[in-house]
């Protein structure tokens, strides 16, 4: 799943592409944290771009009956790890397609804080009596709406302070 630099399309029925903070976890999540205790539990972030696929152009991942937009995961690429003291809800995602800005969004969007993402992991983990361990990676959700990759470009994703993720479309 994961790619560098490379996205085959053929590989897929239709990919979109969004921009996600993406958190590496300094220690294992298996009870409910509180928003101020999130950071403590981060070892790493990046940016992430997430590969989303569906069998039609419009998918709902929002409806009621969806297991999750995890289901349209089919793929991601990661940005350098930097320190998380960066990270804050006014930064602005971008997403360019063959260097021309076609996508803007602010962390806001991510539960109006990305820190949010962490904790309803960790109300997940502890509902579930399961534990993700320290090592793994976590992606925030999105900061703005995806943009469906097309063969022949190439697609920049930015968040600022946490850096980017080039990938061609071939």
């Amino acid at each position: 799943m994961q790619r560098t630099g490379e996205v085959k399309i053929a590989d897929f029925a239709w990919p979109r592409v969004e921009p996600e903070v993406v958190f590496k976890l300094a220690k294992d999540i298996d009870h409910q944290i509180s928003l101020d205790k999130a950071p403590s539990y981060i070892e790493a972030i990046t940016v992430g771009a997430e590969i989303l696929d569906y069998r039609s152009k419009n998918p709902d991942p929002f409806v009621e009956e969806a297991i999750a937009d995890n289901a349209g995961a089919a793929g991601f690429a990661l940005g350098t790890w930097c320190d998380p003291a960066v990270l804050s809800q006014n930064l602005i995602a971008t997403i360019h397609e063959n260097n021309e800005q076609k996508r803007q969004g602010s962390l806001s969007a991510i539960f109006g804080n990305p820190w949010k993402a962490v904790v309803a992991l960790s109300t997940i983990m502890q509902e579930n009596a399961s534990t993700l361990p320290a090592g793994s990676i976590l992606f925030s959700s999105s900061a703005a709406d995806g943009l469906e990759m097309r063969s022949g470009n190439t697609y920049r994703i930015e968040i600022q302070l946490l850096g980017s993720i080039e990938l061609k479309a071939t």
